[in-house]
């Protein structure tokens, strides 16, 4: 019984889960372009020869920083907040790859009473709507072989997200429509990875440490898995240090993970809330 169980485990690693090589990237869209892991992705594929970058960005003065930086980027304005597919046709059989990093959250953390119509609109605008159309989009086209979402941990850690609900349920969102799709499409690589925090401007956090990488140390850990196809493992923790995070809350009892993320999520809303309240208007 021992050496059955046993054999059909190395079948289940050797042949039902083994991991493929990617193809190769040669043209590649990046969302949310100006800033963070977006810029950092811009970095990342600037060093590398032969790859025509097209980089989206709600900012004109940004993207041309872009260029400044490497003069081949192409650069597309784009607001995901009023989006339109219209400066997309023109590329969408050039593309072979999708990076989506365009993304939004709160200001602070907050109740989700808190957060007015107008924010509730623009996170399911910006972080669900506008990338399943850019998605889509491309979808149909015979060049594309490789797409990543970026989510959050915040989508799915089991215990939820207090205090960022909206924004987690936008990031949940996006983790079952990636893991979905994936599963239509069985020839494109299509990925969606899930960090805990990055010293970026939406983390509000400057300095990185070992469980805060920057977003280049970010995205390195993440092109490593995004080469790696397999279309039973698509939703990824790919920094260590954020993995051992994500094993420590998922495997403790669920009282204690839920009381460690409320907390700590908590003494964030009270810090928000006596700021904004000492906030001039």
């Amino acid at each position: 019984m021992i050496l059955i169980i046993f054999f059909i485990y190395l079948l289940y690693k050797c042949y039902i889960y083994k991991s493929k090589k990617g193809k190769q990237i040669t043209s590649v869209l990046i969302t949310g372009a100006t800033d963070g892991i977006g810029k950092s992705y811009v970095e990342y594929f600037s060093r590398i020869k032969g790859v025509k970058i097209y980089a989206t960005g709600r900012s004109l003065e940004k993207l041309q920083e872009l260029q400044e930086y490497n003069k081949d980027i192409n650069i597309i304005l784009c607001d995901y907040n009023n989006f339109s597919l219209i400066n997309f046709y023109p590329i969408k059989e050039e593309i072979d790859t999708i990076i989506n990093c365009a993304g939004i959250s709160y200001d602070g953390a907050m109740k989700s009473e808190n957060c007015d119509n107008e924010l509730t609109t623009t996170l399911i605008n910006v972080n669900c709507i506008s990338p399943t159309k850019l998605i889509n989009f491309f979808l149909s086209s015979k060049k594309i072989h490789t797409i990543l979402l970026i989510g959050s941990a915040n989508g799915i850690i089991p215990m939820g997200a207090p205090f960022y609900s909206i924004y987690a349920g936008t990031k949940a969102y996006i983790d079952q429509y990636t893991k979905s799709i994936s599963s239509e499409y069985k020839n494109v690589n299509i990925q969606v990875h899930h960090p805990y925090l990055v010293s970026t401007k939406m983390s509000k956090i400057k300095k990185s440490s070992y469980f805060i990488p920057s977003p280049k140390e970010y995205v390195i850990s993440s092109m490593k898995n995004l080469m790696e196809f397999n279309k039973y493992n698509v939703s990824k923790i790919t920094y260590f240090p954020h993995k051992i995070q994500n094993f420590i809350l998922n495997y403790l009892p669920i009282v204690l993970s839920e009381k460690i993320i409320y907390n700590n999520n908590s003494a964030l809303e009270k810090k928000y809330r006596a700021i904004k309240s000492s906030t001039p208007i």
